[in-house]
């Protein structure tokens, strides 16, 4: 069976698109499907490295702010955290004029190789006292949290303001080994 020049041009072009449409199924397309998963991987892993590296950059911070507590008031004894409190407490108070009329340490449960002491402190002062007060607490060297707080007027011009807070300051628990979580 002798195939005309149009038959076997007919039939040459089939053999064309058939092998261009098996290539494209099973070369082109896996291929074009890899390098789209490769692109995705690799946007991925930049971002996980971006990560790591602002992880690596808090830690170091975190270092230098945790060497600082260890050093002004984070302590192995419950009495030395509660006294480094109440000092700082006594010349923060100095310091903005703000006048304490109660400070109360009360312990709380131990969790873990931490505990920690509440202190519930009331006060009074002008505005200037109370927010210079709050911001010596936001900023000190000790180991802080403001745990609740209120403020109200305590004249009707509303000049003197009273304040009730409740702070909280961890110390280590003796023989926990621990030194923190965070390593040098």
């Amino acid at each position: 069976m002798a195939l005309t020049s149009r038959e076997r041009i007919a039939m040459i072009l089939a053999i064309i698109a058939i092998a261009l449409l098996v290539a494209d199924r099973y070369v082109l397309d896996p291929l074009l499907q890899k390098r789209s998963e490769n692109k995705q991987a690799g946007q991925s892993m930049a971002a996980e490295l971006e990560h790591g590296r602002s992880v690596l950059q808090r830690r170091k911070q975190l270092k230098v702010r945790w060497d600082q507590m260890q050093q002004n008031g984070l302590s192995a004894q419950a009495g030395a955290t509660e006294s480094a409190v109440l000092r700082f407490l006594q010349e923060s108070s100095k310091e903005t004029g703000l006048l304490l009329t109660a400070i109360q340490p009360e312990y709380a449960q131990i969790k873990a190789d931490f505990g920690h002491i509440d202190f519930f402190v009331s006060g009074s002062g002008d505005m200037r006292g109370v927010t210079r007060f709050l911001w010596d607490l936001e900023t000190a060297p000790l180991p802080l949290k403001i745990k609740s707080f209120q403020l109200g007027a305590s004249d009707d011009n509303a000049s003197q303001m009273a304040l009730q807070l409740t702070l909280s300051s961890i110390y280590m628990v003796e023989g926990s080994g621990s030194a923190g979580g965070v390593e040098k």
